[in-house]
C-alpha cells in the first residue's frame, strides 16, 4: 500500500508588501501625512487671519497633525488605514450591486430564440421579467 505524502503551506503572517518607516508608516503613509499637515497649516493660517488668536491656530494645528497621523496608520491586522477603508466603501457604493437577467431554459432541448420571441408559456417564470 502506498503512503500518500502530505504537502503543508505555510503562510507567513505579518508579511507587509512595502517597507515600513515606522510601524503602520510606509513611504505612501508619510506622502500622506506632510499633505494632512500642509492642509492643516493651510488652513489654521487661514483662521489665524480671521480670528487673530494664536489660540486658534495653535489648537487647528495639533488637532489637524493628530487626525492626519491618526487617519493614515495602517492597522496590523487589516494592513489598511482609515483612508484605505473609505475608498474601499466609495468603489463599493459606485459598483453594480443589481444584476438584471432573463430566465433561459438552460437543460431543455428547445432552441434560445433571438431577444423579444416568446419560446413557451409553460418555461417562462411567473413574476417580472427584466430586460423587455
Amino acid at each position: 500500500m502506498e503512503k500518500k505524502e502530505k504537502t503543508t503551506l505555510y503562510i507567513p503572517y505579518g508579511v507587509k508588501a512595502e517597507t515600513e518607516y515606522i510601524r503602520g508608516y510606509g513611504k505612501k503613509q508619510l506622502f500622506q501625512v506632510c499633505i494632512g499637515i500642509a492642509c492643516t497649516v493651510v488652513i489654521s493660517t487661514l483662521m489665524y487671519f480671521i480670528f487673530h488668536t494664536i489660540a486658534a491656530l495653535a489648537l487647528i494645528l495639533i488637532v489637524g497633525i493628530a487626525v492626519s497621523i491618526l487617519v493614515t496608520m495602517k492597522d496590523d491586522q487589516t494592513n489598511q488605514s482609515m483612508i484605505d477603508m473609505l475608498n474601499s466603501i466609495m468603489r463599493f457604493s459606485k459598483a453594480q450591486k443589481h444584476f438584471e437577467y432573463r430566465y433561459m431554459p438552460e437543460w431543455s432541448e428547445e432552441k434560445i430564440l433571438a431577444k423579444g420571441e416568446k419560446i413557451h408559456e409553460a418555461n417562462e417564470p411567473k413574476g417580472e421579467q427584466f430586460g423587455e
